[in-house]
């Protein structure tokens, strides 16, 4: 009996542990029939809340898109997708600034990159190769050694003309 005691009471600690470690906002909602409320007060969330990553307005989930406190939700859950007719790709309900697997592209803030970005070159979201203003680039980044088609080596983009490494180089040809 005495053990018994003793298991009961390590229970009951551990238990106490576990609800006050209950992050404050989940802790302080309820969900009874689909009516969100304020588990102090029993009355319906008033305004915006977000409960296990859905949102709710006036105690009610949010039906259609809505953006909030900078997360962008579609009927509750946060919005993975594109949005028309701005053409931004969300993530987790916030515009993308990295590469998507699917499309094989590199957005910034939700766009499909063209431009410079961390040092590499994109043309519609893909890292670009070929000539541009003179420079030769490949996959996005300024070629320096030998172009596998031309035969020509390059130093930083452009056609090496004079010494690098030892070897003269006339029009990125060694003579």
């Amino acid at each position: 009996m005495k053990k018994l005691k003793k298991i009961v009471a390590t229970c009951s600690c551990a238990a106490l542990l576990l609800v006050a470690t209950t992050p404050a906002s989940a802790a302080s909602y309820k969900l009874v029939y689909y009516t969100l409320y304020n588990k102090k007060t029993n009355q319906p969330v008033k305004g915006y809340a977000v409960y296990k990553n859905t949102l709710y307005y006036d105690a009610i989930e949010k039906v259609g898109r809505y953006s909030y406190k900078g997360v962008l939700y579609h009927n509750g859950a946060p919005y993975s997708g594109v949005q028309r007719p701005d053409g931004i790709r969300y993530v987790d309900g916030k515009p993308l600034t990295g590469f998507h697997n699917e499309s094989g592209k590199y957005f910034v803030k939700g766009i499909v990159a063209s431009g410079t970005y961390d040092g590499i070159l994109y043309k519609n979201g893909r890292a670009f190769s070929g000539v541009v203003d003179a420079i030769r680039y490949v996959d996005g980044v300024r070629l320096t050694g030998i172009h596998k088609d031309s035969g020509k080596y390059f130093v930083d983009g452009i056609v090496a003309n004079g010494m690098y490494n030892g070897t003269i180089y006339k029009n990125g040809y060694a003579h």
